[in-house]
This record gives C-alpha cells, sequence and structure tokens, in this order.
C-alpha cells in the first residue's frame, strides 16, 4: 500500500520452484521441489506452494503452502506444516505441529495455529485444546 495515496499498488512476487505447472482453468501455480516465493505477502519457503490468481487479472488472491514451510515479515519467522494467506484480507493462518513464532528479540511462541492479520498487526496462537500457547522469553536481546 502507498502510504501517501494510502491506495494499494501491484508489488511483484517472485517465485523460485525446482519444478512450476499452471493451469490456466483454475488460474493456479504450483511451485514444488524446494519451493520459494517473495513479495508483499513476505517470504514463504515450502516443499509446495500454490498461487491462486484473481479471475480478472494477475493479482494473487490466496496463497497455499504445504510441508516444512516458513514464513519470514516484518522480522518475525513462522514455521509450520501448512500457511494459507488470503489477499483481500492480509490474512495468514498457519497451522503445525507445533506452529512456532520467533520474533527479532528471540520471543519464541507456540501453538496449534497462528493467525496473523497484516494490517492490524495482530497475532492470535491457539492450543486448539490440545496443548496450550506458550510464549518464551528471548534471553534479554531486546529491552
Amino acid at each position: 500500500m502507498n502510504e501517501k495515496t494510502k491506495k494499494k499498488e501491484a508489488v511483484a512476487s517472485e517465485g523460485m520452484p525446482k519444478d512450476f505447472t499452471y493451469e490456466d482453468a483454475s488460474r493456479m501455480l504450483t511451485y514444488t521441489g524446494d519451493a520459494h516465493l517473495t513479495g508483499p505477502q513476505g517470504d514463504i519457503t515450502a516443499a509446495r506452494i500454490e498461487l491462486f490468481l484473481k479471475p480478472s487479472d494477475d493479482e494473487i488472491e490466496r496463497v497455499e503452502a504445504y510441508d516444512k514451510v516458513t514464513l519470514k515479515e516484518q522480522k518475525r519467522t513462522t514455521t509450520g506444516t501448512r500457511l494459507t494467506y488470503t489477499a483481500a484480507d492480509d490474512k495468514y493462518i498457519v497451522v503445525g505441529a507445533p506452529v512456532e513464532i520467533v520474533d527479532e528479540c528471540e520471543r519464541k511462541t507456540t501453538g496449534k495455529t497462528l493467525t496473523f492479520t497484516k494490517s492490524t498487526d495482530t497475532i492470535i496462537v491457539d492450543g486448539n485444546d490440545q496443548t496450550r500457547a506458550q510464549t518464551k522469553s528471548g534471553g534479554g536481546k531486546c529491552p
């Protein structure tokens, strides 16, 4: 988003997979084999990344990432087994056993599901009634 005009601007994303397929009917790109995607949605690596494009243009509508998922954004690193990003609400949902998020101060938070809304910078970590979500100190790395 342009900070001056408060309007969304087109920004390119770059994918770096070992293998790549595109299905025109579903408008879905699939990256496999050490897939890596960088762009406004963050820096995502996984075994497989699927990008779903909007019907009207080449904008990303949704991103799905599977197996050994790592998301790096806003000085945080999140790991899990599956990630869903939706562009309409700038929301990430990451699940795993466990999901782990490490911030710039090296504080580690774990749970079963992480929901992150980029526009409001809110993070919800849930244990899904199976385990408790917890945060461990980063050892005094930040004030």
